[in-house]
């Protein structure tokens, strides 16, 4: 597996973190939510944004 693949796993996976997070978000009473685990998601997200850009990069500075 290279890394576009891991990078892209990664990134879908978490989104779908995300959206598990927000499904378990009870609204009549938000002290109880997942705020933490939604926070680390986007964090994650970010961060293979920020990753599959350097990988762009990287392929661009070989060609």
């Amino acid at each position: 597996m290279n890394r576009k693949t891991k990078v892209y796993t990664v990134f879908f996976i978490s989104i779908l973190l995300l959206i598990w997070n927000i499904s378990d978000l009870d609204f009549d009473n938000l002290k109880n939510g997942p705020f933490a685990g939604m926070v680390s998601n986007i964090f994650l997200i970010l961060a293979m944004a920020v990753t599959f850009s350097d990988l762009k990069n990287m392929e661009k500075k070989k060609d």
